[in-house]
C-alpha cells in the first residue's frame, strides 16, 4: 500500500474537491462518475444508489480509480474497492459525505427528501498505487524557474494582471515536464538567446520544436 504524503493529504481534504471515478465495464470500457469522497485514513470513501451502474461494475470487478484535480496538480489513486450495503453503515456514511459538501440544512433536507429513501452502498476505495503530479519542491523550483523566465521574456512594465498571466503560462508548460527540463538546461547554459536558438531549429535547420498545430 503506498503511502501519501501530508501535502497530497491536505490537498484531497480541501473542501469543494470532487472525485472523478473510473469502474471497469463488462464491456471492458471505463466508465466515469463525479463522486463525493472523503479521505479516511489510508481508505477513500464514497457512497452511491444501489443499482447503479458504477455498483453493478465494482460487484463484478472491485478494480476502480479515482482522478481529484485542481488543473494541472492532480492525485490519481488506484487499488480494490469493498462494498457495504448494510444500511445503518451506508446511511451512516452519506449523511457523512453530505455534511463534507453542504450545511446542515442541507444535509438534512438531502437525508429526508431522498437518502432515506433510497437503498446506499458505501464504497471503500483502498489506495494501492498513486500518482501525483505538481506537488513537491522540484515542482516548486521548477514553476519557480519558469515563471522568472516567462517574466523576463515579456520584460517590463507588468501589472498585476500580467503577473497572474505569466504564473498561468509558467503552469501550462510545467505539464509537459520533460520539455521543460531541457529548456531550463539551455536557458542555464545561454539565457534566452540559447532557448530562442534551439526553439527556432538551431543552426542545422532542424524543424522547430514550438510550431503551428496541424489539422487533424
Amino acid at each position: 500500500m503506498e503511502q501519501l504524503s501530508d501535502e497530497v493529504r491536505d490537498f484531497l481534504n480541501e473542501p469543494e474537491r470532487y472525485a472523478v471515478l473510473a469502474t471497469i465495464g463488462k464491456d471492458g470500457l471505463p466508465q466515469q462518475t463525479v463522486m463525493w469522497y472523503i479521505l479516511d485514513g489510508d481508505e477513500v470513501l464514497m457512497n452511491t444508489a444501489d443499482g447503479r451502474v458504477k455498483d453493478n461494475n465494482l460487484a463484478r470487478d472491485p478494480r476502480a480509480s479515482i482522478c481529484v484535480e485542481d488543473g494541472y496538480r492532480y492525485v490519481t489513486i488506484t487499488g480494490t474497492v469493498v462494498m457495504n450495503d448494510d444500511q445503518q453503515v451506508a446511511q451512516a456514511d452519506i449523511r457523512r459525505l453530505a455534511g463534507r459538501y453542504g450545511d446542515e440544512a442541507g444535509v438534512e433536507r438531502g437525508m429526508q427528501d431522498m437518502f432515506s429513501k433510497e437503498h446506499r452502498v458505501t464504497l471503500r476505495l483502498k489506495i494501492e498505487n498513486v500518482v501525483i503530479n505538481g506537488f513537491g519542491s522540484l515542482g516548486e523550483m521548477l514553476m519557480a524557474e519558469l515563471t522568472d523566465a516567462v517574466r523576463e521574456f515579456l520584460g517590463e512594465p507588468r501589472s498585476g494582471v500580467l503577473d497572474k498571466t505569466i504564473t498561468a503560462v509558467a503552469e501550462l508548460l510545467a505539464v509537459h515536464y520533460d520539455t521543460v527540463q531541457t529548456w531550463v538546461r539551455w536557458y542555464r547554459q545561454g539565457g534566452l538567446a540559447e532557448v530562442r536558438r534551439h526553439l527556432s531549429g538551431g543552426r542545422q535547420g532542424r524543424k522547430p520544436l514550438l510550431s503551428a498545430p496541424q489539422q487533424q
